[in-house]
């Protein structure tokens, strides 16, 4: 575990960085966004620890279970860990931590329960950091703003396209009807060269309205076939998990592009998040002097994509900008990512 991080009520998420991370104890580690809570809350029927933004995320649904055992929970369902296990707070409170801005000279150490109030009011370091650029959130607005205009643009030709084909769709029915008209009437009387000359002119321009609604369709067909391009959607492997990983970075890129300030229900922003850890993972086995890593697991040499660091960096920038996609604690996760390269 390389640090931990927790969520304190202030707009700014905080990462703690523990002076001895193999002594922090697992109970004390949420294990929804598997971060040290800065404000613990503990299930009354089964003593687990979580966030206090996660715990109610999962309560939300019904029937109400911990996310751990899944055990039923009933009201009150969750307290503070201060007031429902002094015992587990004092052990919770006395964590040695260290600033997280200490890569960038603030010195301090301490313990847990001061950590928050020397991040939010003392920590002159944290005070000069500005964590997004103007510059970054307009130029992303931009590119949301040009999607936006191309797909409306596509969806405008596609109406059109579509309208025109209703029309001769219904032209050329009302001339099959005036044809069987008159062929049902041909017997009564014996048809003029003119009639016959109309007869054929009509039988012409059937044809042509025939072929040109066939062309339309077609036109039609590859503008669907762009749209559906244009706009990304989540791509699963089936089992009920999202597939992206160090090969499709881009299309992970262009998902939450385009959904930049406003995430679709119908995507689950945890799975999203799932598939920005794996990617942090091979991004963090990169070797810095071969395109070559070596595994630390497996033993076995892995080649990154082309592009492979520049994509996550601007995967980590989108996200960086997005609002409404990741909890806090998420947020602080791939902040810390971007820090780790030099990004922000």
């Amino acid at each position: 575990m390389a640090s931990l991080q927790l969520q304190s009520q202030s707009l700014s998420p905080i990462v703690v960085v523990p002076l001895r991370p193999e002594d922090v104890p697992q109970d004390f580690v949420c294990s929804v966004c598997l971060s040290v809570p800065v404000r613990p809350m503990i299930t009354r029927e089964c003593h687990h620890v979580f966030c206090t933004d996660c715990i109610h995320r999962c309560l939300r649904h019904k029937p109400k279970s911990c996310p751990v055992c899944r055990t039923e929970l009933s009201a009150p369902v969750v307290a503070p860990m201060c007031t429902a296990s002094p015992l587990a707070h004092r052990i919770w409170a006395a964590i040695g931590v260290k600033c997280q801005h200490h890569d960038e000279g603030c010195g301090w150490t301490g313990s847990l329960a001061d950590y928050e109030a020397h991040v939010t009011d003392r920590c002159e370091t944290h005070k000069s950091r500005n964590f997004r650029t103007d510059r970054t959130i307009k130029m992303y607005k931009e590119i949301i703003q040009k999607l936006r205009e191309t797909v409306e643009g596509l969806r405008a030709e596609a109406a059109d396209k579509d309208k025109t084909i209703r029309g001769l769709e219904q032209k050329l029915a009302n001339e099959q009807r005036q044809q069987q008209q008159r062929r049902r009437h041909q017997h009564h009387y014996t048809p003029s060269s003119l009639a016959e000359m109309r007869l054929r002119r009509s039988s012409e321009e059937l044809v042509l309205w025939e072929e040109t609604a066939e062309t339309m369709r077609n036109e039609l067909d590859q503008l669907k076939r762009v749209v559906a391009d244009t706009i990304e959607t989540p791509w699963t492997n089936g089992r009920g998990a999202y597939a992206y990983d160090k090969h499709n970075v881009v299309r992970l890129t262009k998902l939450v592009c385009q959904n930049l300030e406003r995430k679709p229900a119908s995507i689950d922003g945890n799975k999203i998040f799932d598939c920005i850890h794996r990617i942090a993972l091979d991004l963090r086995r990169r070797s810095p002097s071969s395109p070559l890593s070596l595994s630390s697991t497996t033993g076995s040499t892995d080649r990154h994509p082309a592009h492979f660091y520049i994509d996550v960096r601007m995967l980590v920038c989108v996200c960086l900008a997005s609002r409404t996609w990741f909890t806090p604690n998420q947020m602080a996760r791939i902040r810390e990512l971007s820090f780790e390269n030099g990004w922000c």
